[in-house]
């Protein structure tokens, strides 16, 4: 039976390509738009899911970073620090601000951070140092390549000149690219005297984050303590509803037309098919037979478009990623299952419903003119 699905399909190629080709178009168009929701969102929280903190203190009353304002007084970072489970805890400043980058006005968000330890500021660079001096920076490197911007150049801040010594990777957030300075040169510049933005905490890894979370709470009882998960998926909330509707109706609308695109390419490719199944079940084939052929045929289809059309997703996601650094694309496992599930569902059910019109035909009906 195996045999035969597969010599029917490959006896006309060019249908068999347009339909896999309609398959692969519609995966393509349902994994990039979804894509493009669940990237765009994951960079919203892209410091706070990459700078290494397990639990973040804030302002009592500011349970978010990108859109928040949060002062606390220097002595937090100190009375973090001694509380049992913290391994490490350091103040940064952050602040978000429009700049002049090369002539040309960029959101960014300034984070001032302890050069000492490094903790909090950037975590992967493409180029330069980390160990920036009193007037150095880390700038993103998508923002640097738009921009024109090499290490050595300089940017204004707030009328004081500062060198780029280093580019960093994943700081491509959708509130504002990450700019890194010195914490002292950011409290310089904003006025800040005695106080951070928040405190980030590293925990030992003896206790579990909620512990050492209701410990910094009874330590620090008006501040708001948030672990990683706790923040990450507020602002992702926070940002998604502000930023991303637009993405998600798109990505609602591409999942449904992609749907109709594989129902329509596999219904039609089999459709055309029906005089050659009518032929089988006029030499005698049985109904259950020619079942099973349409069912391996539309199954193959199916499986090929979806390959094709992960492997094109693929291949698309560093194009996009390079040319509209302002996006990105998260293929999730969970969702390419489901997209896999429903491709299979509607490439069967498209399939069967042609095939099924001559379930009940009189063989002879076939050979009529």
């Amino acid at each position: 039976m195996v045999p035969f699905a597969l010599r029917s399909l490959f006896h006309d190629k060019i249908r068999l390509l347009i339909a896999v080709g309609g398959v692969a178009f519609a995966i393509l168009l349902i994994l990039v738009l979804r894509g493009i929701m669940d990237g765009t969102v994951a960079k919203a929280t892209t410091y706070v899911d990459h700078v290494g903190a397990d639990i973040f203190l804030a302002q009592e009353g500011v349970e978010h970073f990108a859109l928040s304002t949060s002062v606390l007084p220097v002595q937090a970072e100190t009375a973090a620090a001694s509380v049992s489970g913290v391994l490490l805890a350091r103040g940064i400043i952050s602040v978000p601000m429009v700049l002049d980058v090369a002539g040309t006005d960029a959101a960014v968000r300034l984070v001032g951070f302890d050069t000492s330890s490094g903790f909090g500021g950037p975590w992967s660079l493409a180029k330069g140092t980390a160990a920036i001096g009193e007037k150095g920076l880390v700038m993103d490197s998508a923002l640097a390549r738009n921009r024109g911007i090499k290490i050595g150049d300089s940017i204004e801040i707030g009328s004081q000149q500062f060198e780029v010594q280093g580019l960093s990777r994943q700081t491509n957030a959708l509130a504002g690219k990450v700019i890194f300075i010195r914490r002292e040169a950011a409290a310089s510049l904003i006025g800040l005297s005695g106080a951070y933005s928040y405190v980030l905490v590293k925990t030992d890894g003896k206790a579990s984050d909620a512990t050492v979370q209701q410990a910094l709470r009874a330590a620090l009882p008006r501040t708001t303590v948030l672990t990683r998960k706790e923040l990450s998926n507020g602002e992702r909330s926070l940002l998604g509803g502000l930023f991303v509707t637009p993405v998600n109706v798109m990505a609602s609308i591409g999942l449904l037309v992609g749907i109709m695109v594989v129902g329509l390419t596999i219904y039609t490719a089999a459709a055309e098919r029906l005089r050659d199944f009518g032929v089988l079940k006029a030499i005698g084939a049985s109904n259950r037979y020619i079942y099973g052929v349409i069912i391996r045929q539309a199954l193959i289809v199916g499986l090929t478009g979806f390959v094709l059309g992960l492997g094109a997703g693929l291949a698309a996601k560093p194009i996009i990623e390079y040319f509209v650094p302002d996006l990105g694309i998260q293929l999730r496992l969970q969702f390419l299952t489901l997209v896999l599930a429903i491709a299979i569902a509607i490439s069967l059910v498209a399939a069967l419903l042609p095939v099924y019109r001559i379930s009940g035909v009189d063989p002879k009906q076939v050979f009529k003119a």
